[in-house]
């Protein structure tokens, strides 16, 4: 599965872009732990997260991507379905 979320904003700076998953890096009030914590769940899963300007100044982009076996084997270690949110 490939969910990528897009925004129309500047992007981030050439400075910041390669820290972006450091906690407390980036600019404006978006900066925190977001994206640092996001790539500390999705690792362990078997997944990527990757984030990038948008080609022309056309914003940001945050691509996440799971497989369905990492997915089933970290259920199994669960020892069964997530329960709903």
């Amino acid at each position: 599965m490939r969910l990528q979320v897009l925004d129309g904003g500047p992007g981030a700076s050439p400075e910041d872009l390669p820290h972006i998953f450091e906690p407390f890096r980036g600019e404006g009030s978006g900066a925190g732990l977001g994206l640092a914590i996001a790539r500390r769940i999705i690792g362990p899963h078997g997944g990527s997260i990757t984030a990038e300007n948008r080609p022309g100044g056309a914003g940001f982009a945050v691509t996440i991507v799971l497989s369905a076996t990492a997915s089933a084997t970290a259920e199994q270690a669960a020892g069964g379905p997530n329960p709903p949110c």
